[in-house]
């Protein structure tokens, strides 16, 4: 396996949004396994929290979009 400097956090948010969507509270080593799986890559684990954050974000909105609900 090899790291790659294009697989970006932001890239790995869009990538694998369906799949962290399905899954929100999916654990680091999970997301890793479906990473190498596809692309044959390892990442970082702050590769994943970012992206993981993203990906959320993206799902629920922004902290701030979701006050303005209240």
């Amino acid at each position: 396996m090899q790291q790659t400097k294009f697989a970006t956090f932001s890239w790995l948010a869009q990538r694998f949004d369906e799949d962290l969507r399905d899954n929100p509270n999916m654990f680091m080593s999970d997301f890793m396994k479906i990473v190498r799986k596809n692309y044959d890559i390892d990442i970082t684990a702050n590769q994943f929290y970012k992206a993981k954050s993203i990906a959320k974000e993206r799902i629920y909105g922004s902290i701030e979009e979701q006050y303005a609900k209240l």
